[in-house]
C-alpha cells in the first residue's frame, strides 16, 4: 500500500500546475500567442547586430564592382572559398511546417553553438514573425525619444509648413521601406541593409553605411544620456554631469549582460515610451491654465520663425523615422513576405499619428515657450502635482536602461571583433575578457565624453535626422533602387527616383549645416 504524497510533492504539483496553466496562457494565440510576440520582438531587437558582426561578412559580390563584373545576377552572395564559418542559412531548404528549434538542430552539427556568430544566429532565427509581430516590431523601433523634441519642431516650423514636413517624411519613408524589401527580390541571399549597399556598389557601400549606422547609435546614445541627466537635473537641481556619469556606469555594466536579456529589458522602453504620450495628455488636463494646459491653449504659430529654424526642424521631424536599418530583417523575418507592404502602411500610418498628436499636444500646451524637451517643460512649469515630476523622472530613467545598452552594442561587438582579431593571443579566456573589459570601458568613456560636449537634446535630434535619417531612409534606399533596377525602370520612375535624391541631399546638407552654425 503506497503511502500519501508528502506536503513537499502536493506543493510540487501545485506549482507545475500551475507553470503549465501559466505556459498555457503565454501560448495561447497560436503564432500571434505571447511568447511567440515576446521571441518576435527579441529578434527585431537583435536585427541591427547583424550589420555590425564583420568577420561574418560575405566577401563576394555579383554587382558593385569590376571583379564581379564576370558573376552571374543569381549567383549566391556567399564566397564560398572563404574560410568563414557562416553557414548562409538558405531559405531555399527550411522547411516551413518544421519547428525553429529543429532548425537550430540541423544546423547544431555544422556550428559550434557556443562560438556561433550574432550574424549567424540572427539569420538562422528569421523567418519566424506574423504580419501583427512585424507591425508591433516596426512600430516600436520608430516610436522612440525623438518623439519628445517633435513639439520644438512645430514651433520652429509653423502648424502649416511643420505638418506637410512630417507628413512628408512619414510617406517618404514609407516608400523606400518598401523599396529595400524590393531590392531584397534582387538576390535571396541577401538579409540585411548592409548586404543590400554591398550588392549594389561593393563592400565600401558596406562600409559607408556601417560608418553611417555608427554614428547614428553614437549620437542615439548621447541622447539617451542627455535626457536622463537634464530629466534628474530639473527634478533634484543637481548638475547634469553627475548624472551622465551615473548612467554611463549603468552602460558600461550591462555591456556585459547577454543581448537576449538586453532585448527582453529593452521591452520595457516600449512601455516607458508609450506612458510618457499617457503623461503628456494627462498633464494637459489638469491644469486650468496657461502654459501647460489645453484647457486653456498658448499662443502658437501658423508660419516659420526663420528660415533657420525652419532648417532645424527638418531633422526634427525626420528622426522619428530613422529605423530603416532594421526594416531589410523584418521583411525577411516574415511568414508572410508579400503582407510586408500592408504591414509597412499600418506602421508608418500609426508612427505619423502618434507623432503628430505627441507634436500638437506640446505645441498647443507650451507654444513659444517649448523646450527641446516636452517633459522637461512640464516639470519647469508650476502648477502641476509634485508627484508628476516624479512619474517622469522614473519613466526618463528606465527608457535610457532599457534601450541604452542595447544601441551601444552594435558598437561594441565590432571592437570585439577588430581588437581580437589584431590580438596575439585570441583563444585564451583571460586575455579575450581584459581586451572586452577595456573595449566596454572605451566604448563607454565614449559616449560620456561625447554627452559633455554636445549637451542641446533638440540639436541632436536634428542632427540625428539631417544628417543621418534623410541617408539611410531616402538617399541610401533610391541609390540601391536604381542601380540594382536601372534597366528595369520607366524614364518617368528614374526621374523619380533622382529628384528625390536631390531633394533629400539638399535637406540634408542645409539641415547639418543649421544644426552646425545655428
Amino acid at each position: 500500500m503506497s503511502s500519501p504524497p508528502s506536503n513537499q510533492q502536493n506543493e510540487g504539483r501545485r506549482r507545475s500546475s500551475f507553470y503549465n496553466s501559466f505556459q498555457e496562457v503565454l501560448n495561447a494565440g497560436g503564432k500571434n500567442s505571447i511568447n511567440n510576440f515576446a521571441s518576435s520582438y527579441s529578434r527585431s531587437a537583435n536585427f541591427l547586430n547583424a550589420d555590425f558582426d564583420y568577420s561574418q561578412r560575405p566577401s563576394k559580390l555579383t554587382l558593385g564592382t569590376s571583379d564581379d563584373a564576370q558573376l552571374d545576377e543569381e549567383s549566391a552572395l556567399i564566397d564560398e572559398d572563404s574560410p568563414s564559418t557562416y553557414t548562409g542559412v538558405d531559405d531555399d531548404h527550411l522547411d516551413p511546417n518544421q519547428p525553429l528549434h529543429q532548425h537550430q538542430h540541423n544546423y547544431g552539427a555544422i556550428m559550434d553553438e557556443e562560438n556561433i556568430s550574432i550574424r549567424e544566429e540572427v539569420l538562422l532565427k528569421s523567418g519566424n514573425s506574423t504580419a501583427p509581430q512585424t507591425i508591433f516590431n516596426g512600430i516600436n523601433t520608430l516610436i522612440g525619444i525623438g518623439i519628445l523634441t517633435l513639439p520644438l519642431g512645430l514651433h520652429y516650423a509653423g502648424w502649416i509648413l511643420g505638418s506637410i514636413i512630417l507628413l512628408s517624411c512619414a510617406i517618404s519613408s514609407q516608400i523606400t521601406a518598401k523599396i529595400l524589401s524590393e531590392c531584397l527580390k534582387k538576390n535571396p541571399k541577401m538579409k540585411t541593409y548592409g548586404d543590400i549597399a554591398q550588392y549594389s556598389y561593393g563592400r565600401i557601400a558596406y562600409l559607408v553605411v556601417v560608418s553611417t549606422f555608427t554614428i547614428d547609435l553614437l549620437f542615439a546614445g548621447i541622447s539617451m544620456i542627455i535626457l536622463f541627466a537634464d530629466s534628474f537635473n530639473v527634478l533634484t537641481g543637481i548638475k547634469t554631469v553627475y548624472f551622465k556619469i551615473l548612467i554611463s556606469i549603468m552602460f558600461f555594466l550591462l555591456s556585459f549582460v547577454n543581448l537576449s536579456i538586453l532585448s527582453s529589458l529593452s521591452l520595457v522602453g516600449i512601455i516607458c515610451t508609450s506612458l510618457i504620450v499617457c503623461v503628456v495628455f494627462f498633464c494637459g488636463f489638469i491644469k486650468a491654465h496657461a502654459p501647460g494646459s489645453l484647457l486653456e491653449i498658448s499662443s502658437t504659430s501658423l508660419w516659420p520663425m526663420d528660415l533657420k529654424h525652419l532648417l532645424l526642424s527638418l531633422g526634427i521631424f525626420m528622426s522619428p523615422f530613422g529605423g530603416h536599418a532594421i526594416f531589410p530583417e523584418l521583411y525577411k523575418d516574415m511568414k508572410s513576405p508579400q503582407k510586408y507592404k500592408k504591414s509597412c502602411n499600418v506602421i508608418f500610418s500609426f508612427t505619423w499619428f502618434v507623432d503628430y498628436v505627441m507634436a500638437s499636444l506640446g505645441y498647443l500646451m507650451f507654444g513659444q515657450i517649448i523646450t527641446d524637451q516636452v517633459t522637461k517643460s512640464i516639470m519647469l512649469t508650476e502648477g502641476y502635482p509634485k508627484w508628476i515630476g516624479l512619474v517622469i523622472c522614473t519613466l526618463m530613467g528606465l527608457l535610457p536602461i532599457s534601450k541604452g545598452p542595447l544601441i551601444t552594442r552594435p558598437i561594441i561587438t565590432m571592437t570585439d571583433q577588430l581588437t581580437l582579431d589584431l590580438s596575439l593571443h585570441p583563444k585564451k579566456s583571460n586575455h579575450e575578457f581584459v581586451i572586452k573589459f577595456i573595449n566596454r570601458f572605451v566604448v563607454t568613456l565614449i559616449f560620456l565624453i561625447t554627452s559633455l560636449i554636445f549637451t542641446d537634446f533638440g540639436r541632436i535630434m536634428s542632427f540625428l535626422g539631417s544628417a543621418i535619417c534623410f541617408s539611410i531612409c531616402i538617399i541610401y534606399p533610391l541609390a540601391f533602387y536604381l542601380k540594382l533596377y536601372h534597366d528595369e525602370l520607366s524614364n518617368l520612375q528614374k526621374t523619380i527616383s533622382y529628384i528625390g535624391i536631390i531633394i533629400a541631399l539638399i535637406f540634408a546638407v542645409s539641415g547639418t549645416i543649421a544644426v552646425v552654425f545655428a
